[in-house]
């Protein structure tokens, strides 16, 4: 139970110190910082560990230190922060004063043009915490993965889903993901320190690593995205790095769910990356491993980059279908260390390496081996002689496959020199050989980046092929192609030419080639039992660029062709009312089985302007997803533009289920019918307006033709559904002119409120304090005062839905002033 206790705390150690015990012995108490970004833990003498501080000493850091060695507090957290800056690394950090710590600190100080007279004193702490890039605490508040609503009042246009259904694929969830970022980056250069920017604006979320995996062991297939932010090789304060679970709701919805989190809190970091999906506690669920880039920074006019770097994140499995935070069962990073010679991740892949039955992982340039539970030992010094060392270049894509059958796992890794395979031989893990596979040049000496590779069998002989994605080193990141090795008894041979045509890295007929970052994936889209290629990158950042998905259809003997932009669907900056998005064509996709049925269904993703403003706040950069489900059978398009154009296209929100609402339906009941002229009667809003307290949600309004009297009033009749019931009313709206503003009445006619028969008021717009207590009792209460509230809100809707000019007849230029 202590090393529980003791694990628990240490999860919550940051770059100040770790969070333990109080001097006094008692337990710190743990609160959210002012500005809710960050866990902070109070003794009654008020020391604590706030992750943006710089000064002073942490005495809980010396309190739980002392629980672990007997050396020196100070010096142990002053190892710590020169392992992460990598260049002045001392291994393993022991609090004691050695040959190897003086000598990291003397380069320390000799680079930054100081003077340093070899002897330890506490302003070496204070100057490397000055140092750090990385001020982001290990965790979090839960707020962190909650879907931001900044983009809550953005929606389709009138008849604009009939325009991206497709025969094989429909729309589905408008806004399943939405995030946003509200901090001003500062100057950077990137990817050179040549080519800098000094008004780069705000930090800009981004969802290029995203995953499938069953994350809370119901058997439906569920998303994680691991949220990164750009630019990101500059320090951040308050927009950290994060992975948000979307999970499957079993009705085709996929819903942000941070309560997954079993501690109660969100991991963070600076900067996660690629991820990697295995069982790796054995528990039959799906776990999840993610690599991290941490900072590496590009000084103007500098030769050498400034890095701070930062431990990976391992979230494991629970039995009651949660992600628990086992970052600390890393050898190396149990105290919030890190990994022996471990920089960054931008290559991460999983599976049996060492032939014992359990999953291990290679990520950057170190090797860990899992023993079945959840821990994993680093084993780096196994890899071929230099691959791990921080004098070789890191793995830029990687994956882990047994491909000449002898039921250990191979690993394929891209390196400076080009893509080599680390092969075991007769069923035993070591030796190996490693050679280099032979493929073509394809954009001249030197000039080929391999961005990211997966394995699988592509010709059905049974046996696992290679497919990895290229682009250019100059121009950075420009182009993107998918090449293929074919597996033949063991050795891996190129056949790109032969196999498929991927054009993404040339301008076609004015049609601007693709960016070179992305994910590429393995999976029988089209359910006809063979594996397809399905690459998601970032599309193109120019507006007649391409889209960010793309999906190579395999005829079953590893040829493949490509599934053209126009068959799927694709929402643009056009199709919405009253927002103008930038960069329609730069989305991603994502490949998931939402459904269960048909072919594999994908999520994708619009970027707002930097300018964008709703309801009067500033949107800043935002960012939301959309999921699209593939079809179980073609449709006929001509028969749903037909039925789309003469039915409800609003994508609307939820009803929600409440005490009121119960209420409602049970004296609905008790007149065995619902008075309701239907809803064809109705004109829909584009999106309909929820009335959040009560659950109710106003669907369609009409009669407004009709309904007019002079310029203070106006009568509409709304269609609104509340709980399962769907009625009409009649509502007043009162221009009030002192104190300016809007007042609603409702009507208690027969014909009202589904007919429910309500004594106490029977005008045709009365106010309804009269019969309080029976209103509250036949559930409508909570409704009308809902109206009440949201009286401006509905009236502009109106405004917004009608060709009449409801501002003259109501004097909307003073209310709008209001």
């Amino acid at each position: 139970m202590k090393k529980l206790l003791l694990l628990l705390i240490l999860s919550f150690f940051s770059v100040q110190g770790f969070a333990g015990s109080c001097p006094d012995g008692s337990e710190p108490i743990k609160s959210i910082s002012e500005d809710g970004t960050y866990y902070v833990f109070n003794c009654s003498n008020n020391t604590n560990n706030n992750v943006t501080g710089q000064s002073g000493s942490s005495t809980i850091g010396q309190s739980i230190y002392k629980t672990i060695t007997k050396g020196d507090a100070e010096i142990y957290e002053a190892q710590m922060l020169l392992n992460r800056f990598h260049r002045y690394s001392v291994g393993s950090p022991n609090g004691q004063w050695t040959w190897e710590t003086q000598s990291a600190i003397q380069k320390f100080y000799q680079e930054s043009g100081q003077n340093f007279d070899g002897k330890w004193s506490s302003q070496i702490l204070s100057d490397l915490r000055d140092r750090r890039l990385i001020t982001m605490p290990r965790s979090g508040p839960l707020s962190f993965a909650e879907k931001d609503e900044m983009l809550d009042e953005i929606r389709l246009k009138g008849n604009e889903i009939s325009k991206v259904e497709k025969p094989w694929y429909k729309l589905n969830q408008l806004k399943f993901a939405v995030v946003t970022a509200d901090e001003v980056s500062p100057p950077f250069c990137y990817p050179s320190p040549q080519d800098c920017i000094d008004s780069p604006g705000n930090y800009k979320p981004d969802p290029s690593n995203a995953i499938a995996g069953d994350f809370n062991g119901d058997g439906l297939q569920d998303l994680a995205i691991a949220w990164y932010i750009l630019i990101h090789t500059t320090p951040r304060e308050k927009t950290p790095s994060h992975v948000r679970f979307y999970l499957n709701d079993g009705n085709n919805n996929l819903i942000s769910s941070p309560e997954i989190y079993a501690l109660g809190e969100v991991p963070l970091r600076h900067n996660l990356y690629r991820m990697t999906v295995n069982d790796f506690n054995s528990d039959g669920q799906d776990d999840l491993f993610v690599g991290t880039m941490g900072v590496i920074m590009r000084v103007k006019g500098q030769k050498y980059s400034l890095n701070d770097f930062e431990p990976n994140l391992l979230l494991l499995s629970t039995k009651d279908g949660k992600m628990e935070d086992a970052s600390h069962l890393i050898q190396g990073q149990e105290n919030g260390g890190m990994i022996k010679d471990y920089t960054f991740s931008h290559a991460t892949t999983s599976g049996d390496i060492n032939c014992d039955g359990f999953a291990d992982i290679y990520t950057g340039n170190v090797l860990l081996i899992g023993d079945g539970t959840g821990r994993f030992s680093n084993k780096s010094r196994d890899l071929p002689q230099g691959v791990h060392s921080h004098q070789k270049a890191n793995s830029f894509a990687s994956t882990i496959a047994d491909f000449n059958g002898d039921g250990c796992g191979d690993v394929v890794m891209h390196l400076q020199d080009g893509i080599n395979i680390w092969m075991s031989h007769y069923g035993k893990h070591l030796p190996r050989t490693f050679k280099e596979l032979k493929m073509e040049d394809y954009y001249g000496s030197g000039n080929m980046g391999i961005n990211n590779m997966v394995s699988g069998d592509l010709d059905g002989d049974g046996d696992p092929d290679l497919v990895t994605a290229i682009t250019r080193k100059n121009p950075y990141y420009k182009g993107r192609k998918i090449v293929i090795f074919i597996n033949q008894e063991g050795e891996l041979i190129e056949k790109t030419k032969t196999l498929i045509k991927d054009d993404r890295d040339q301008d076609v007929k004015g049609r601007l080639q693709n960016y070179g970052e992305g994910m590429v994936q393995l999976i029988d889209h089209d359910r006809d039992g063979d594996l397809d290629i399905i690459d998601s990158t970032a599309g193109s950042y120019d507006q007649n660029g391409r889209f960010g998905y793309t999906i190579f259809e395999n005829d079953g003997t590893g040829h493949f062709t490509v599934i053209p932009d126009s068959e799927l669907v694709i929402l643009k900056e056009d199709m919405f009312n009253g927002y103008q998005f930038d960069l329609p064509q730069t989305t991603y996709g994502f490949p998931i089985d939402i459904d269960g049925v048909g072919r594999l269904d994908y999520v994708s993703f619009m970027r707002s302007p930097s300018d964008l403003t709703i309801d009067n706040l500033y949107a800043y950069n935002s960012i939301f997803g959309y999921t699209v489900l593939g079809r179980d059978k073609p449709a006929d398009i001509e028969v749903i533009e037909k039925i789309q154009k003469n039915s409800d296209l609003t994508i609307s929100p939820k009803v929600k289920k409440t005490k009121d609402s119960v209420k409602f339906e049970s004296s609905i009941k008790k007149n065995d019918k619902v008075v309701f002229e239907g809803a064809d009667k109705f004109t829909k809003f584009n999106i309909g307006i929820p009335l959040d307290s009560s659950g109710a949600l106003i669907v369609g309004f009409k009669d407004l033709k009709d309904k007019l009297h002079d310029k203070r009033e106006l009568k509409v009749r709304f269609h609104i559904k509340y709980g399962d019931i769907d009625f009409a009313s009649t509502i007043c709206f009162w221009h009030k002119p002192y104190p300016e503003s809007i007042v609603i009445r409702p009507s208690f006619k027969r014909k009202d409120w589904g007919g429910l028969k309500i004594k106490e008021s029977s005008s045709s717009c009365n106010s309804r304090l009269n019969g309080k207590s029976t209103l509250k009792d036949l559930g409508i209460w909570a409704v009308i005062t809902d109206l009440e509230k949201n009286a401006y809100k509905i009236f502009e809707a109106l405004e917004k839905n009608s060709s009449i000019d409801l501002s003259v007849l109501l004097a909307l230029p003073i209310i709008k002033n209001m």
